[in-house]
């Protein structure tokens, strides 16, 4: 095996494994303002990973995430009329698009004004039951992470041969 197999092998190892701990950003730009959800946590960082139950993403999806997906993951009219969070709020009245005519490239009508999966405030009696997998008193949210195979060991092994 030559010198170039070994560097390309090499490479596309890298490569997948960087696939492995690089979030879904793309998803971002398929959502309004999908770069620009703050948490209510912290009220003040972007909660990356909007569809999922941690703000890094990596995890099991939130109520907004089941539904995205539910709808092929693509912002529609029906996705933006919907509450998934249950707080009284539509996905597109959350996210800046109130009427529903938003397209992937274009600005929002508006900023994102609270999270689509998580219901708010955090604090009321209607949100309470509804936000049972999120805790906000952790330090990191990737600490407070519910998807199970993110606990599986796995091994990789990788034998190179230089000649």
């Amino acid at each position: 095996m030559g010198k170039s197999n070994i560097a390309s092998i090499i490479f596309l190892v890298l490569l997948s494994l960087l696939q492995v701990v690089t979030p879904f950003r793309h998803f971002q730009a398929l959502i309004p303002n999908g770069a620009s959800v703050i948490d209510p946590c912290s009220g003040r960082v972007a909660w990356s990973g909007v569809g999922h139950q941690t703000k890094e993403g990596r995890t099991d999806r939130n109520p907004f995430g089941q539904d995205f997906s539910a709808h092929g993951k693509v912002w529609s009219k029906e996705l933006c009329q919907l509450d998934s969070d249950g707080d009284g709020l539509t996905n597109g009245e959350e996210l800046g698009d109130p009427d529903c005519l938003w397209t992937p490239g274009e600005a929002a009508k508006g900023p994102a004004t609270s999270h689509p999966g998580i219901c708010e405030p955090l604090s009321s009696p209607r949100c309470d039951r509804k936000n049972f997998w999120l805790d906000c008193h952790k330090v990191h949210n990737m600490e407070q992470a519910v998807c199970n195979s993110i606990n599986d060991q796995c091994k990789l092994v990788v034998s190179l041969y230089l000649s």
